[in-house]
């Protein structure tokens, strides 16, 4: 592939930045405020670089700042927050001024905007890269910070893999695999996805809370572009996943059409109505806390259709301003920082609640997994298409085949000329 990248300046006038999917949704109480950094001192500031600035759309450093200046008690943190409505126009705008702070925080919904141009540095660089670093995160996860150049422009830090629970104890009742990895290879054939909806739906239990739950679990879940920006959702698990959420509709396979976090939501959950659902590794927590009356009924496993990846929406990675004059004291706080934040993953202990064991190597596994595409900067012109048909299937239209198929062709007549302008610069 040739090798090139995007000036900033070209990309903000080709996307129009600004325009950001409203599946915002910030999950995370508990901080992980304990050290992590263990590893040898691999990086010395210099007295005269004694301040980081940050940008950030969320203040979640705090617990890692503290600990770092356990290591660095002189170096000094300024940490601006940007409304995230406002991060791609903002943090472009100062690549193109030059005045950058030292990082940026990304919400990894908004990957796609950063993918590719000028003005970040590549943490794949040896400059950068350490074997026992990297080593430490699964490949399948780091995989998605690389743009189509190879180049690696940011770096997980708060990240949250994206599984389905589901009552192992219902299911067992109704002669379905109960086991998770039985019951994903199930899972994976959206035929038997739907036998499954259907022979539940006449016991009063469901699959899913809403068939937009659906779309939105894949929406959040999965790249809507290859390396060569060619368009992936009419393909592959996010498909299927779409697909299904128009079966349930037309079938009425998910009459409640409710969502968990509501009253009515809980009630369902509590009666054994609800009996599977999506949701990020954070809805551990959140679920025993809503039917803990349910304890040991309840096991996770991956999403259906073979789809992997994070809650993009929920997620965010770190990348260092080519600009920064303090990129060493930067990469030492960002190694820091992950380290940190890892540990909600590498402390997991199996919860009772679940009758489950080694739930920590699940999620593992799960972020293992290679996703399908990476994130592009026409991603988010798919998401602006996506809001307006879920904001009309909230409020009553149907989820039909025809809707879904205006939603795909709107997509491409979108992106057609910015798609044809990444491509001719490959």
């Amino acid at each position: 592939m040739k090798k090139a990248r995007y000036n900033t300046l070209f990309v903000v006038l080709l996307m129009l930045t600004g325009c950001v999917s409203s599946f915002t949704f910030s999950p995370y109480e508990k901080r992980i405020d304990t050290p992590a950094y263990s590893e040898r001192d691999y990086s010395s500031p210099k007295a005269e670089q004694e301040e980081l600035v940050i940008w950030t759309h969320d203040n979640f450093l705090d617990g890692s700042i503290e600990n770092f200046q356990q290591y660095y008690p002189d170096v000094h943190f300024e940490v601006k927050i940007i409304d995230q409505v406002n991060v791609v126009e903002k943090y472009h705008e100062s690549m193109i001024d030059g005045q950058t702070p030292d990082l940026f925080i990304i919400p990894d919904e908004l990957l796609g905007s950063f993918s590719g141009i000028d003005g970040l540095e590549d943490l794949s660089n040896p400059l950068y890269y350490d074997q026992q670093f990297f080593g430490k995160r699964p490949s399948g996860l780091l995989e998605n910070y690389y743009n189509a150049f190879g180049e690696m422009y940011a770096f997980p830090v708060l990240f949250f893999p994206y599984v389905t629970y589901y009552r192992s104890d219902i299911l067992e009742q109704h002669g379905f695999p109960d086991d998770p990895e039985q019951l994903k290879d199930y899972l994976a054939d959206l035929e038997q996805f739907i036998a499954m909806a259907d022979i539940l739906n006449e016991n009063n239990h469901y699959v899913v809370d809403s068939p937009n739950m659906l779309i939105q679990t894949a929406l959040r879940s999965s790249n809507f572009f290859t390396a060569e920006h060619e368009y992936l959702g009419q393909k592959g698990g996010f498909s299927d996943m779409i697909q299904a959420a128009i079966v349930l509709s037309e079938r009425e396979l998910a009459p409640l059409d409710l969502s968990i976090w509501t009253g009515e939501g809980l009630t369902a959950l509590k009666e054994d109505q609800i009996v599977m659902f999506q949701m990020g590794s954070y809805g551990q927590d959140r679920l025993k806390d809503w039917v803990p009356e349910q304890s040991g009924k309840w096991r996770i496993t991956s999403l259906p259709f073979d789809l992997a990846g994070i809650d993009a929406t929920a997620s965010s990675s770190v990348a260092i301003a080519s600009t920064s004059e303090n990129k060493q004291l930067a990469w030492t706080f960002v190694r820091h920082f992950a380290n940190n934040m890892l540990e909600m993953h590498t402390d997991l202990e199996d919860d009772p609640f679940y009758d489950q064991e080694n739930l920590a190597e699940f999620h593992w596994t799960i972020m293992e997994e290679e996703k399908l595409g990476i994130p592009s900067m026409l991603d988010h012109e798919v998401r602006i298409v996506w809001t307006e048909a879920l904001y009309e299937f909230s409020n009553g239209e149907p989820v039909g085949q025809s809707r879904v198929n205006k939603v795909h062709r709107n997509v491409k007549s979108r992106i057609r000329y910015d798609q044809r302008g990444l491509q001719q610069g490959q």
